[in-house]
């Protein structure tokens, strides 16, 4: 991925910069509960400092996610957790009266031959423990009511319900 530089495609305006700074301090105290995030991690939390949610996204460490079918491309600050260095708070354009979606992407999809016992069940501890934390921080961000994707679903059924 590489950082956003031309704002001219950043059609993620609607998330608050409140917002934002909430959904990372709340994942932050998830993903390192037990201990102190790594200097290159408290590092990515040094942003470019704008009111403008348009210009802090296109600036580093902010990086560009790949659009898919019709949508546009979205955003992504790799924030890690305790296990992993990879993490993301991913933040995805979305046909939504809140115009986005945030989301945790594990970033650990990766493929280990099974010939190899002790690799195997590293990682699928690692994705695990991961898996858990995703959760961890998708629910305390809908708890918190920010644009996840729980939230959508029960906004986009709520209002499609018929009334009595």
């Amino acid at each position: 991925m590489e950082s956003f530089t031309d704002r001219r495609d950043c059609a993620l305006g609607a998330i608050g910069v409140d917002d934002l700074r909430l959904a990372v301090a709340l994942y932050m105290r998830t993903a390192y509960a037990t201990t102190e995030p790594p200097e290159t991690i408290k590092r990515r939390l040094d942003w470019f400092e704008s009111p403008l949610i348009e210009d802090i996204l296109a600036h580093s460490p902010f990086e560009r996610t790949p659009g898919r079918d019709d949508r546009p491309e979205g955003r992504a600050l790799r924030l890690g957790n305790c296990y992993y260095p990879h993490m993301k708070l991913v933040i995805t354009p979305w046909d939504w009266r809140r115009g986005k979606l945030l989301s945790v992407d594990s970033h650990d999809q990766l493929r280990i031959s099974a010939d190899d016992p002790e690799e195997k069940a590293a990682l699928e501890l690692l994705q695990a423990r991961n898996a858990r934390i995703k959760d961890e921080i998708e629910s305390a961000w809908d708890e918190a009511g920010l644009p996840t994707h729980a939230n959508f679903l029960r906004e986009y059924l709520e209002e499609r319900r018929p009334s009595r």
